[in-house]
């Protein structure tokens, strides 16, 4: 299980592209499995997350937002996206 970053170990948001910090091995631009298992609570910060997972697993996202703002979120590579109202739940599923 992924644990939560708390604001003091983010890092800083890079001007260096993932992909390159990641084929030349540049620390500091992001942290591989940053991405939490369970809502984060607390203080909102900006930091680059990264899903750590083998390369053309199948993956599965929910994304939910209870804060008082709007958030943009950017997915790269084959995403197809299922948009629900309301709160998910795991009998969502069925």
């Amino acid at each position: 299980m992924v644990t939560n970053l708390a604001a003091k170990e983010a890092k800083p948001l890079s001007d260096t592209p993932l992909k390159l910090a990641d084929y030349f091995k540049i620390d500091g631009v992001y942290t591989p499995g940053s991405i939490s298992d369970q809502p984060t609570k607390g203080e909102i910060f900006p930091v680059t997350s990264v899903m750590q997972t083998d390369f053309r697993a199948f993956v599965e996202v929910v994304f939910g937002n209870w804060e008082d703002v709007a958030q943009s979120w950017h997915v790269d590579m084959s995403f197809f996206v299922v948009g629900k109202n309301g709160t998910w739940e795991v009998e969502s599923y069925q």
